[in-house]
This record gives C-alpha cells, structure tokens and sequence, in this order.
C-alpha cells in the first residue's frame, strides 16, 4: 500500500480487503472458541454422567443415550 501511496494511486480495494480479511479472522477466532467451549462442556457432561453411573449405558440432558465403556 505504501508504494501504490507513494506513485499516487488509490487504495480503496485494498484497504477494504485488509478490513474484511481482519474481520474474518476475528469471526473465525470468536467461533472457535465458541465451539471448543461447547464441546469441553459436552466432554465434562458425558464423563461426569459416566463415573456417576453403575450402568453401560447414559441418558444425558438433550435426551441422548450414550454407551459407557
């Protein structure tokens, strides 16, 4: 951007891509952390209803029966 600056051209697309691309990354940050929080969370559920229970098999909360081995 700074030699295009320097020969007197505009940098609209490009400072709109660096703006978008920057924005991406963001989005893509905020849902992975998202996700990995939901999946720690489900991993925590499903071990903690294991050790709980004397059976081979879980109903956990959203209704899902789940094997334990």
């Amino acid at each position: 951007m700074s030699k295009s600056k320097k020969a007197g051209q505009k940098n609209g697309f490009a400072l709109a891509g660096l703006i978008i691309g920057i924005l991406n990354i963001l989005a893509g940050i905020a849902l992975f952390a998202l996700v990995g929080y939901g999946g720690i969370q489900a991993a925590a559920e499903l071990t903690a209803a294991c050790a709980e229970s004397a059976n081979t098999a879980v109903v956990l909360t959203n209704g899902t029966v789940v094997a334990c081995e």
